[in-house]
């Protein structure tokens, strides 16, 4: 995989640092990764290559964009560590992004707890108020971000699809 989107480790190595200072009682489960594209066109060729080594389980509108999520055939093993899933969203209308891994996701059961537990971050709150899988967001430096949610990347996608949801803002 490093050969197709480039080495992760750096991304997964300064997220990692940057979360042992928070207080969480829970064991960390990094359910996916995110990879940036700056064209549609660069979304549209990566997304065919990643059919070699994943399986496309879902693309939704989100925020007005399409984002595909891959589940590979053989997850990502590092550090302690197994990442089944690769995001990959198309880039926003009028905004412009540097290609490469832009953030990680977390499976925090308890966001309330892992807020009140954290009081001195400054999390990112806007996704709250989903009805499904409200998240968290953190800004580590000015190229990584990490979020938090409480379910798995596949069980969102399971109930989405149970309930008929094919866009989410």
């Amino acid at each position: 995989m490093k050969d197709l989107l480039g080495d992760y480790t750096q991304m997964l190595d300064i997220i990692l640092t940057r979360m042992e200072s928070l207080n969480n009682e829970e064991t960390l489960l990094c359910d996916h990764i995110c990879y940036r594209v700056e064209t549609t066109e660069r979304y549209s060729e990566l997304k065919r290559e990643l059919l070699d080594i994943s399986e496309l389980v879902a693309e939704a509108m989100v925020s007005g964009r399409p984002i595909s999520i891959f589940k590979l055939n053989s997850p990502i093993i590092y550090k302690n560590l197994s990442i089944a899933c690769i995001e990959l969203p198309a880039p926003k209308s009028g905004s412009s992004y540097t290609e490469g891994w832009e953030h990680a996701e977390f499976v925090i059961k308890d966001l309330d707890a892992f807020i009140s537990n954290n009081q001195e971050l400054n999390f990112n709150t806007k996704a709250m108020g989903r009805s499904i899988n409200p998240e968290l967001g953190l800004k580590i430096n000015d190229l990584y971000q990490v979020k938090f949610h409480p379910l798995h990347i596949l069980d969102v996608i399971k109930k989405e699809e149970e309930l008929g949801i094919t866009s989410v803002n």
